[in-house]
């Protein structure tokens, strides 16, 4: 066989990123509202684009054996007096590697399409980083600075970093 075959080869199977497998989306209710989203291509949000993968806020999405859930955010206000809003992420790794995972990972767009990253979330148990080994979970709250009270609408909280190092960002969908 021609070298240069098996070279493009070896550079086109590194470029697609080797995913074993596509994305699904679990609701976390069981209702119907889970049923259409196994339909439908995932939950629209500004600025998605076809390699994304979307679900509503407390989904889970499963990815590469790696199952995570962003539950819906929840706003308060820091002693400070700013607004932050949070979401605990769950993340189970049914895969047979270890998988990485970090709190900076993460970022919230809001209505406006901006992308905030993590803020400190007070006294909440936070998502750290580390290793998770096969057949391991964890979790922790990711917090960012946002008032949907000031600014209502739609909310994505985005994750592109653990899973692969593809483009493919996970995505969970919140409306206030």
């Amino acid at each position: 066989m021609d070298p240069g075959l098996i070279l493009l080869a070896i550079i086109v199977a590194a470029v697609s990123g080797g995913d074993d497998e596509s994305p699904s989306v679990s609701s976390g209710d069981n209702s119907s509202q889970g049923a259409a989203q196994d339909e439908a291509p995932g939950v629209p949000f500004q600025g998605k684009t076809d390699k994304d993968t979307s679900a509503n806020a407390g989904d889970t999405i499963t990815k590469d054996g790696v199952a995570t859930t962003s539950t819906p955010l929840t706003a308060e206000s820091t002693p400070f007096g700013s607004q932050i809003m949070c979401t605990t992420i769950t993340i189970k790794n049914d895969s047979d590697d270890p998988v990485s995972f970090n709190s900076i990972d993460w970022k919230m767009q809001d209505p406006n399409g901006a992308a905030r990253m993590t803020t400190y979330g007070g006294d909440r148990a936070e998502l750290s980083f580390g290793d998770l080994a096969p057949g391991g979970q964890v979790s922790g709250d990711v917090c960012f600075d946002g008032d949907p009270a000031a600014q209502p609408g739609q909310y994505v909280v985005l994750n592109d970093g653990f899973i692969s190092f593809s483009s493919n960002r996970l995505a969970w969908v919140n409306s206030f």
